[in-house]
């Protein structure tokens, strides 16, 4: 369910409602898939444009609405949502681009591509079922007085969560994960440290072999993903990587990337030491998300 705390009253019920998510990040995935679940709603799950092309026009295959990615391999948002809108019967399926870039000129080019709406990433909350609202035609939200317009994020359960990680606010990664669940945050930090640990070495071997599109939509998605956990520095050095990626700017290239590097290690060696300690105790949950081996060992309890 949503936070109580939630400055906008919804008033209605998302029960039942078909959406497409069309993303490419594993962590991302999972937890806009947990935020829209929570709510009754039947969510499929497409990991570039190619796939929500395919299930948008299979045969019999109806939606609400698209949730949908923009950097993604093979198709990214915006071409496959130009080839959706190229068929007249899919010219008034909502669909609404989903990105951590929030310039102007990239919510206009969202439009210009077909897209119905632009949200941000780290979902918001609000923002996210207002889209919703709005472009699936049912009863729009309104503001109730008597709610407080700031978030209180509730005491977590006794081992759950540390009371502190050094390089990661706990209080704004539990903001952004559905209704501050503070297990799924915790699942969430288990798949960075064992998906991410080595993602600044990926990008600089992209660079040094001249794939600059890779590149710079690796260093796109970790600037996400990092502020979805809330690694905030790291995801504001994600974010000037990704920049002077996109600007060939060799001057200072390797210069961010280094910075984006330290920022990593130390995310990654204060998340080591957290899920070690949990380990160490015993008080882990086990779950199901990590396939790595000595990921797995530290994440039972």
């Amino acid at each position: 369910m949503l936070s109580k705390n939630s400055r906008i009253l919804k008033i209605f019920s998302y029960n039942g409602l078909h959406i497409l998510l069309t993303e490419d990040n594993e962590i991302n995935r999972q937890l806009a898939r947990e935020i829209l679940e929570a709510e009754g709603i039947i969510v499929d799950i497409a990991v570039n444009g190619m796939e929500a092309l395919e299930m948008v026009t299979s045969k019999g295959q109806q939606y609400d609405l698209v949730l949908m990615d923009i950097q993604m391999p093979d198709m990214d948002g915006y071409e496959a949502t130009r080839c959706i809108r190229s068929d007249p019967l899919y010219a008034d399926l909502p669909i609404i681009a989903m990105t951590a870039n929030a310039l102007a000129k990239e919510r206009e080019k969202s439009r210009n591509a077909g897209m119905n709406a632009h949200i941000t990433k780290p979902i918001n909350l609000d923002e996210l079922f207002s889209a919703l609202a709005t472009w699936i035609n049912i009863e729009k939200p309104v503001t109730s007085p008597a709610q407080s317009t700031t978030q209180v994020i509730p005491e977590v359960k006794k081992n759950t969560l540390p009371e502190h990680l050094p390089d990661i606010s706990l209080q704004t990664g539990l903001k952004f994960s559905s209704s501050c669940n503070a297990e799924l945050y915790r699942d969430l930090l288990a798949t960075f440290l064992e998906s991410r640990s080595e993602a600044a070495e990926e990008i600089r071997t992209m660079i040094q072999r001249g794939d600059m599109q890779t590149a710079a939509r690796t260093a796109h998605t970790l600037k996400s993903v990092a502020g979805s956990i809330g690694a905030t520095g790291l995801s504001m050095a994600a974010a000037a990587l990704e920049e002077k990626i996109v600007a060939v700017d060799d001057g200072s290239l390797n210069e961010q990337l280094n910075n984006f590097s330290l920022h990593l290690d130390s995310a990654i060696s204060c998340l080591s030491v957290y899920f070690r300690e949990k380990m160490t105790k015993g008080i882990v949950r086990e779950t199901n998300q990590i396939e790595h081996d000595a990921v797995k060992e530290l994440v039972h309890e």
